[in-house]
Order: C-alpha cells, then structure tokens, then sequence
C-alpha cells in the first residue's frame, strides 16, 4: 500500500511542477501523461483479456472435478 501512495504523490507532485512550466512544456508533459495512461491502460486491458479466456477455458474443467 505505500508503493500506491508513493505512486501517488509522486504523480501529484509532476503535476504541480507541470502546472509551473511554461507552455510548450505543458503541451509536451501532457502528451507523456496521455501516452502513459493510454500505455497502462492497454496493459491492464490485455491482461484482462488473457486472465479472462484463460478463466472461461477453465470453466469445464473447475465443473467436471467439483
């Protein structure tokens, strides 16, 4: 749980600094910040979809030794 609220404050933290910065600089953290959730996103969402087929394939079997 203190990893998370590291993570967090350390995000809350490039914010506040971003927010200082001048326009161009902003433009580009808010790219980086863009490609960084859309990044976590996909991988979040792929191993969703691997763990998700794999617990339906699982299915038959977890029913056939119950």
């Amino acid at each position: 749980m203190t990893d998370y609220k590291t993570g967090i404050t350390i995000a809350t933290a490039l914010i506040g600094l971003a927010a200082m910065l001048p326009v161009r600089w902003r433009v580009n953290a808010r790219r980086i910040w863009s490609y960084g959730v859309y990044y976590v996103g996909y991988r979040l969402l792929s191993v969703q979809l691997t763990c998700g087929s794999a617990a339906v394939t699982a299915v038959p079997l977890v029913m056939k030794h119950a």
